[in-house]
């Protein structure tokens, strides 16, 4: 079953079969800072900070073009001694490249200096090719001609393929006309946006979901202020009971959800930490399901402004795309996922 894990001792150590046959820790680690740009003085810190990553026992490591990590990918796990085969690559197809896959994926796969094992596409929408606004919907290249462009590249440097941002409504339309089912869908989750109904709905298909912002940006979130999460009275006691942080707790929830999660840390602490997860009850699982009914859901993509721009029709969009063609919420802004 595609909800279970080969468990290992701690829980840190779950890996999850994907339904090609590969396998993936349930934890990993996010190479990204802050931000989606890499001043040029952050690199080499970033670069240690991914060895050290690896040092600590990571070996899924989450990337992508806009992050400008890719080459610090690379070097890091060469610089780690760590073997190659040992380390899952996950990089992304960005929604600018989405006029020339093939040459997307040679750019990406030459910046990284090795083979990828999993390339997604970022999120569904495109843009023009000369960038100057975001696709509709049904404009060429659409979602489904991208992912069909991707299916080509399966093979030696390109083990497997999967999807980002997609809900039911999207992952529908590209289950019935694409060939290679995505291995995964990396999505936000986190507690204030459980996706309680797309994580099964992926699972029950055979598509790994990955959480993307588990940690909702932390205590010190840039994005906003979660003192909701961290200083939440369910998450502290159980904090207590199981003696980890917070951030472990919602990982642990996370991972026994059947999510492989990519959080980011600059802390070598927070990096063990990370990787001591609880074998939570049924009822506690529940419980954090629910928890955005009291401290309320939000979206961490709200609070990044350049993904938001005003289309004529249309109003306020993701890149173009309005919350409901993406298949967030519904015609009365009930959340669908």
């Amino acid at each position: 079953m595609m909800t279970d894990g080969y468990s290992d001792s701690p829980q840190g150590s779950t890996i999850f079969e994907l339904n090609n046959g590969m396998k993936i820790p349930a934890l990993g680690f996010g190479a990204m800072k802050q931000g989606l740009v890499l001043p040029e003085e952050e690199r080499d810190y970033v670069r240690s900070l991914i060895v050290q990553a690896i040092t600590a026992g990571y070996r899924l490591i989450d990337t992508s073009k806009i992050y400008a990590t890719e080459d610090l990918v690379g070097e890091a796990i060469k610089e780690s001694g760590v073997s190659r085969s040992d380390i899952t690559v996950v990089t992304k197809l960005s929604s600018d490249d989405h006029h020339d896959v093939r040459a997307a994926f040679e750019r990406s796969r030459r910046t990284l200096d090795t083979y990828i094992d999993i390339y997604i596409m970022h999120w569904p929408q495109g843009y023009t090719k000369d960038v100057s606004r975001p696709l509709v919907p049904d404009e060429s290249p659409t979602y489904i001609e991208v992912y069909k462009e991707m299916e080509k590249l399966v093979g030696p440097d390109c083990r497997a393929i999967g999807v980002g941002n997609l809900t039911q409504k999207t992952l529908d339309v590209l289950l019935k006309e694409t060939e290679i089912r995505p291995v995964v869908n990396e999505i936000e989750i986190h507690p204030r946006n459980p996706n309680t109904r797309l994580v099964p709905y992926c699972l029950e298909r055979g598509i790994r979901p990955i959480a993307w912002g588990p940690l909702a940006g932390g205590p010190t979130s840039h994005y906003s202020d979660t003192s909701s999460i961290y200083e939440n009275p369910l998450l502290l006691s159980l904090s207590s009971r199981y003696e980890l942080s917070v951030g472990a707790v919602i990982l642990s929830w996370l991972v026994q959800r059947g999510i492989a999660v990519i959080p980011h840390s600059s802390s070598l602490t927070r990096l063990a930490e990370n990787r001591r997860l609880a074998k939570l009850t049924d009822g506690e699982i529940q419980a954090i399901n629910s928890l955005h009914e009291e401290i309320g859901r939000t979206w961490l993509i709200d609070f990044v402004p350049p993904v938001w721009m005003e289309v004529p029709g249309k109003g306020k969009t993701i890149m173009g795309w309005t919350v409901q063609e993406l298949g967030w919420v519904d015609d009365r802004g009930e959340c669908l996922v």
